[in-house]
């Protein structure tokens, strides 16, 4: 199956950028207007805010990893489902927290939509399980049952 250049532009913000650290090559599928949503949020989020953003990511877990599983195409719109992973070894920033190196191991799943135009991203509706993360490096309790 080939994919498309929609579907391109979201293999390579995983496979490229995210694990293959490419942050020089990001202009080339995310546009610099490009809108983000995590969760509730909404922010204006380029090319070069990124790069900041993984630099945050590789800070706390040098060895920061995600498998691009699914992926779903209709029109404009890409869906993907993800895993993440990566251990814990330097200062992490999340949820308005920073958590100092724990040494333990995360994993987590996220859900994206991406909207794209002319192979582009303009926009991204990411989910993830921010309170799972904060738990697993024991910045927060777990809920008792």
């Amino acid at each position: 199956m080939s994919a498309t250049a929609n579907k391109e532009a979201v293999r390579r913000f995983f496979e490229e950028a995210w694990n293959q650290n490419k942050v020089a090559e990001l202009g080339e599928y995310i546009s610099a207007n490009n809108i983000t949503h995590p969760g509730t949020l909404t922010w204006p989020f380029g090319p070069n805010d990124f790069a900041q953003l993984m630099e945050i990511w590789r800070t706390g877990f040098p060895d920061y990893q995600c498998q691009l599983h699914e992926m779903i195409e209709e029109g404009d719109t890409v869906a993907a489902r993800i895993t993440f992973w990566g251990t814990h070894t330097g200062r992490f920033e999340v949820a308005s927290r920073t958590v100092p190196p724990t040494g333990k191991k995360i994993f987590d799943t996220e859900i994206l939509f991406f909207h794209l135009t002319d192979g582009k991203i303009t926009e991204i509706w990411a989910t993830w399980d921010r309170l799972s993360v904060l738990e697993q490096l024991g910045a927060i309790p777990k809920p008792q049952a």
